[in-house]
């Protein structure tokens, strides 16, 4: 899932592109509280996780990362060993469709979308995974997710005998559940691109959301940008019911 943005604020105009882009953070966004430090995570702990980021280890792309099977050692930071996502952010991506251009997020956006991740959506949903930490260092953002990942939503959509039915409406109802939440903020946030790329399942078939990508409004990002929904931003599939009603 990618690209939430609340109703009346622009999530994919060419405005809020530059406002967030290009000048840097909005001001709503300078006012998110900063992590608590016991949660900064070096880079050489997540090359740790991953073994270097070994190929073996490597899950899938989200829009902005890369998805990684990770594991904390035994007497890590006194904890025990246990199975855990790690995600590399990058900065550079394109919009769905390929709409445009290739554009440059900045690294402090980036960060801003897991504040936000961790303070609002994570402690109203299960769905939504719980950070264990992250890593903010010069050209190394990740992050580290406290969730034992089977795979991919859209890695496992063609194994029948693996994701069979019963799962997949596991699944659906889970999604269906994050979608009702997001619809239940005030304002609501418009789901503007659903992936499976974006959702992971742990050994019980449990839906878990890793990606947020854009977020903006409701206290998230700009909400002066005026709504450009004649270029509505959406996935194969799926239209936000809010963002239809907007259009006709």
């Amino acid at each position: 899932m990618a690209v939430l943005c609340p109703d009346g604020a622009d999530g994919g105009g060419a405005a809020a592109a530059a406002a967030v882009v290009h000048d840097g953070l909005p001001d709503s966004l300078r006012t998110v509280p900063k992590f608590d430090p016991d949660k900064e995570i070096a880079y050489t702990d997540l090359q740790l996780f991953t073994d270097n980021f070994s190929e073996e280890k490597r899950i899938g792309r989200t829009q902005f990362g890369i998805l990684y099977r990770g594991k904390i050692p035994q007497g890590w930071r006194g904890n025990d060993e246990r199975d855990v996502t790690v995600k590399l952010w990058v900065t550079e991506s394109r919009l769905p469709f390929g709409r445009g251009r290739p554009y440059h997020i900045e690294p402090e956006y980036l960060l801003d979308r897991m504040k936000i991740h961790e303070s609002t959506l994570s402690q109203s949903h299960q769905i939504v995974g719980k950070v264990e930490g992250y890593c903010f260092e010069v050209n190394r953002l990740g992050v580290v997710y406290d969730v034992k990942p089977l795979d991919t939503i859209s890695r496992i959509m063609s194994d029948k005998d693996k994701f069979g039915w019963r799962n997949r409406v596991k699944v659906a109802l889970g999604l269906a559940r994050l979608l009702k939440l997001c619809h239940g903020n005030a304002p609501n946030y418009l789901v503007r691109n659903l992936s499976a790329a974006h959702v992971i399942v742990d050994k019980d078939f449990n839906p878990i959301l890793v990606d947020f990508a854009m977020i903006c409004g409701a206290g998230i990002g700009d909400n002066s940008v005026p709504s450009r929904l004649d270029t509505p931003l959406a996935s194969y599939g799926y239209l936000d019911s809010d963002m239809l009603l907007s259009i006709y």
